[in-house]
């Protein structure tokens, strides 16, 4: 398996929140996602956003793995990528936070053996 560099797409956030760091996708198919919450009531819905150049636009992937609702505890997931970009969306945030907490997720690319490349389409 070819893995690419981890990027730390969010670090400790506390807000709803499209991730400044974009993840290179252009030699990968899949991205293995990780999920650390800390903070009390902490919930929030994530998605992997795509786009074909780095600037965006930034549109949910196809792939139904590539999106979590209400995610309360840590965790790990992979999904396909059919752009040659991506990002990590955060929203529907709640929970209350202390300074050093929050929502911190790192996304690594790969090429998943056998996965095939799934295209993103605009519009």
């Amino acid at each position: 398996m070819i893995k690419g560099e981890p990027v730390w797409a969010l670090y400790q956030a506390q807000a709803n929140a499209l991730s400044d760091e974009t993840v290179d996708c252009r030699q990968c198919n899949a991205v293995a996602v990780a999920v650390t919450v800390r903070g009390v009531g902490a919930s929030a819905d994530l998605a992997i956003y795509g786009a074909p150049l780095p600037g965006g636009p930034f549109l949910p992937l196809a792939d139904t793995a590539a999106s979590k609702t209400a995610v309360a505890a840590d965790t790990a997931f992979d999904c396909v990528v059919g752009s040659s970009f991506a990002k990590v969306n955060l929203a529907n945030i709640v929970g209350t936070f202390k300074p050093g907490e929050g929502f911190t997720i790192s996304v690594t690319p790969y090429v998943s053996p056998g996965g095939g490349r799934v295209r993103l389409t605009m519009g």
